[in-house]
């Protein structure tokens, strides 16, 4: 298998492990939704968006949402965007307000995420200050993506 196709794999893997947890038949109030359960929700649609890029890797852009194949079970809980940049650098935030904290929800990211799924801020520089001191500072953010939100970011070779 190529190197492209071992992603999708564990992608593919990673998004119905987390969809064991996260499956319900409710949409979550917004008393009820913790950092935790808003970094695994925004995973799951960053593999997702992952998993189009890899499929399609010319493509840049803000990845659209009718074209991602979701998990049945998935329910998007805030306006979660994905963007891919010229650098394949797959970025995912939210578009509105989330109903906790940037720093939790940046953290809770970080813990959930594996060495693949990066965890950040995005800055007026044009790049990504990493939760918990990451070593991959300085990634940049693709155009389109607002100052200040917290992004999970891959980086596609």
């Amino acid at each position: 298998m190529g190197n492209g196709m071992w992603s999708l794999f564990i992608g593919s893997v990673f998004v119905a492990f987390l969809g064991f947890f996260l499956n319900s038949t409710h949409q979550p109030t917004a008393e009820q939704i913790t950092p935790d359960a808003l970094a695994a929700n925004m995973l799951v649609y960053h593999q997702t968006a992952l998993n189009y890029v890899i499929a399609h890797p010319a493509f840049t852009g803000t990845v659209p949402e009718g074209s991602m194949s979701f998990p049945n079970w998935y329910q998007k809980a805030a306006n979660w965007v994905a963007v891919v940049g010229v650098a394949k650098v797959v970025v995912t935030y939210n578009s509105g307000t989330v109903p906790v904290s940037a720093v939790y929800l940046s953290k809770a990211l970080h813990s959930y995420s594996d060495s693949d799924i990066g965890a950040g801020v995005s800055t007026a520089d044009g790049k990504i200050t990493p939760a918990l001191m990451e070593p991959t500072a300085g990634v940049p953010t693709p155009a389109g993506v607002p100052v200040g939100v917290v992004v999970a970011y891959s980086q596609i070779s």
